[in-house]
């Protein structure tokens, strides 16, 4: 490349010679003036073209230093055009050192999150069933075979999503009587027929009833429900409550809601309850 200083071996045996006899001419110069005190003619055209020569070889080698010398400023100018601008790529060369800038960093990706989709759930209608108590009284089922041990109310639902499922359904029901006024407190947690817990999970096209309530003859009616709280280290223990009222209601509202609060009903569902154990009737209020 442009940078070296001799194009050949010749040049090189060339400046070594000069060298060479330039340090001999030197010695013989030395023992002369020694011992004559002054030079002879010939001697001193020897020595003048002697210090000629060594003039011109050193305006020889200066010349060959500043190719290399102005490489290497490119080089640097080159460099520093490259730290001022973005990095598009490729390669180059200082001798046998090769510099690989490094690729442009990808874009960053944006993913956007995606949006939470909350099931449709219909009302399909509400029935009067016989029922009878699961295991270790856990649950209310439908008395099929057996005789019941009780008749009451149940709420059905079905998931119209095609896609969505539901996840741990809460059954929330409100109370009221003949005049508007609320019965209670409400419960929260109603259990879910034949499934023994008040949570349940609804894929599309699924269905599930809710227990609305339990009639007690002329006692009134009562509705089990299921209470959640810690107890003893353990996280959500359930506790089987149930709610009792003298009082038949004239209307039951019904909501429903997944794990974070978000309504899966397009309105709470109203029943307008009348009549008493053995003639119930039972239709829903529009909103």
């Amino acid at each position: 490349m442009g940078g070296k200083w001799f194009a050949n071996r010749g040049q090189i045996v060339q400046t070594l010679a000069a060298i060479i006899g330039t340090c001999l001419a030197g010695v013989a110069v030395y023992f002369v003036l020694k011992n004559n005190q002054s030079l002879p003619p010939k001697t001193s055209v020897f020595y003048a073209l002697t210090v000629v020569a060594i003039f011109l070889l050193g305006i020889w080698i200066g010349r060959l230093s500043k190719p290399t010398q102005r490489f290497f400023e490119t080089q640097l100018s080159e460099r520093k055009d490259e730290a001022a601008s973005p990095v598009i790529g490729g390669s180059a060369s200082i001798g046998d050192i090769n510099i690989y800038p490094h690729p442009p960093a990808a874009p960053a990706v944006v993913v956007e999150p995606e949006e939470k989709v909350t099931p449709r759930i219909i009302f399909l209608g509400a029935e009067y069933i016989e029922m009878t108590e699961g295991l270790e009284s856990r649950g209310l089922y439908r008395a099929v075979g057996v005789r019941g041990e009780g008749k009451g109310i149940v709420a059905s639902f079905r998931n119209e999503d095609a896609k969505a499922t539901a996840y741990a359904i809460w059954a929330h029901l409100r109370y009221r009587d003949e005049g508007g006024k609320e019965i209670g407190t409400g419960v929260s947690g109603a259990f879910w027929l034949d499934k023994g817990t008040e949570v349940i999970t609804l894929r599309p096209d699924e269905s599930g009833a809710i227990v609305v309530l339990l009639y007690l003859g002329n006692q009134g009616f009562i509705v089990p429900w299921i209470e959640r709280r810690n107890w003893r280290g353990r996280r959500s223990a359930g506790f089987p409550q149930s709610f009792r009222s003298a009082s038949c209601p004239a209307t039951v509202e019904i909501r429903l809601r997944d794990q974070d609060g978000n309504s899966l009903l397009d309105a709470p569902v109203v029943l307008e309850i009348s009549g008493r154990e053995d003639s119930v009737t039972i239709k829903q209020v529009e909103p």
